[in-house]
């Protein structure tokens, strides 16, 4: 599963890089040109804040410290799912 959740990294990252090299990293805000980005937009803040949150859970009924999700909470919201991916890659208790 890791070698999985790798793979994903490195090809969404390699791609999000070549798209924000070529096009800026601030060019996909505002989001709300048209419902289409804005539905793409919340769709991602849900979807993000799910699984934070499932991470969150987890390591608190695992009595373990939680600054690795807020990390990657904080990650989100500047990198997007590239560091729920490096969570992944690094917590091996998920898999």
């Amino acid at each position: 599963m890791r070698i999985f959740f790798i793979i994903i990294f490195l090809t969404f990252t390699a791609f999000s890089t070549y798209v924000s090299w070529e096009t800026g990293y601030w060019s996909a805000f505002p989001p709300f040109n048209n419902l289409n980005t804005t539905q793409i937009f919340f769709d991602l803040i849900i979807s993000a804040s799910l699984v934070l949150f499932l991470l969150y859970k987890k390591r608190s009924e695992q009595n373990l410290k939680i600054l690795p999700v807020i990390l990657c909470g904080v990650g989100t919201v500047f990198l997007g799912s590239i560091s729920i991916l490096v969570y992944f890659i690094w917590d091996k208790s998920l898999y």
